[in-house]
């Protein structure tokens, strides 16, 4: 017992608090990787007409109690696939149904599953059928269009002639409000057809957004793909405006010191195309007959495509000659003056 006592008391403290330190943060590691690879949960799908500002992290609830996550959202055809993580005791059948729902004033979401059905889900995803969500712009827009259609404005305008007259006792502020009213009402009586077309019209803009949201959504990835490239390659494109940036410096010095020499050439060069144009005649005379000399050159002067030219040895001196003989055998050639000394 001494002994063990001994050896305990001996180790130093910084030791065990290291070691214990370690073995917290491995338990903390140990629970965070078991909740992230999401033991004891099951991973589903849910198709929905939009997004509805749904993100990962929101809520998954059973009759308002939370049973799990979103973990994320994607664009896939004409509506939006969302994944759920879904604790496994819940049994998602056949026949559950999923709405996203509105959480408080600020807007936060979340999503209301109704599980139901004994047969399994098919591919683990909950049909677009079964899907809800908070609103639809395009049957807001339908709705809106069908209301405004059955306003009387007429009558609302005679109404508030009534009131106006009845207020006549109040500050002066009261009866310009409404007399401001009326006016509105008039202006909305007037431009009914035109507000109405309006709201047709935006609701048809709706719908082919809405048919167009994939081809809408390809361009955006796209977009950011292009972007991605370009902050990948922005140091290339900042050397390559660098470099264009020094060309056009030099040529601009280029020009502005040579500026009486450049207007010299070209004002030659404009007499000379002026020449050629007076001598247009001549130079088609040149150009036509020149092959036929060149012809008739070639067949009495040469035997092929070139011309045959003897040049006489004479004004070479003897000594060159020596000394070019003498040199033959280091270029492979024959002596020709095997005599020289």
């Amino acid at each position: 017992m001494r002994v063990t006592r001994r050896r305990w008391s001996s180790r130093s403290a910084a030791t065990v608090g290291a070691v214990s330190v370690a073995v917290t943060i491995a338990l903390v590691a140990g629970i965070l990787m078991i909740n992230k690879a999401g033991l004891g949960y099951t991973r589903y799908r849910a198709e929905f007409a939009q997004a509805a500002q749904i993100q990962s992290g929101d809520d998954i609830t059973v009759a308002g109690v939370s049973v799990g996550k979103v973990t994320g959202t994607s664009l896939v055809g004409n509506h939006v696939l969302v994944g759920l993580r879904i604790r496994h005791d819940i049994r998602v059948g056949s026949g559950s149904h999923a709405n996203i729902k509105v959480t408080t004033l600020l807007g936060s979401r979340y999503v209301e599953l109704r599980p139901a059905g004994d047969a399994p889900l098919e591919n683990w995803t909950i049909p677009l059928a079964n899907t809800g969500v908070p609103y639809d712009l395009q049957t807001a827009l339908a709705d809106a269009t069908g209301t405004f259609e059955q306003v009387d404005a007429d009558q609302i305008g005679r109404s508030v002639d009534a009131l106006s007259r009845n207020l006549n006792g109040l500050p002066p502020l009261v009866p310009q409000a409404m007399e401001n009213l009326r006016e509105l009402s008039a202006v909305v009586s007037s431009r009914r057809d035109q507000i109405g077309s309006l709201l047709s019209g935006t609701a048809s803009v709706t719908e082919m957004l809405r048919e167009q949201q994939a081809n809408i959504g390809a361009l955006v990835n796209q977009g950011q793909s292009l972007f991605q490239e370009i902050v990948d390659r922005r140091e290339s494109l900042t050397q390559l405006l660098r470099a264009v940036t020094k060309i056009v410096d030099i040529l601009g010095s280029i020009v502005m010191d040579n500026r009486a020499g450049l207007d010299g050439v070209l004002a030659n060069l404009s007499k000379v195309t002026a020449m050629l144009s007076q001598h247009d005649d001549l130079l088609r005379s040149i150009l036509q007959l020149s092959p036929l000399m060149i012809r008739n050159a070639t067949n009495a002067f040469g035997t092929g495509n070139a011309l045959d030219i003897n040049v006489p040895a004479g004004p070479l001196v003897d000594s060159w000659m020596c000394a070019i003989s003498g040199r033959a055998k280091q270029f492979n050639m024959i002596q020709y003056y095997k005599d020289c000394k």
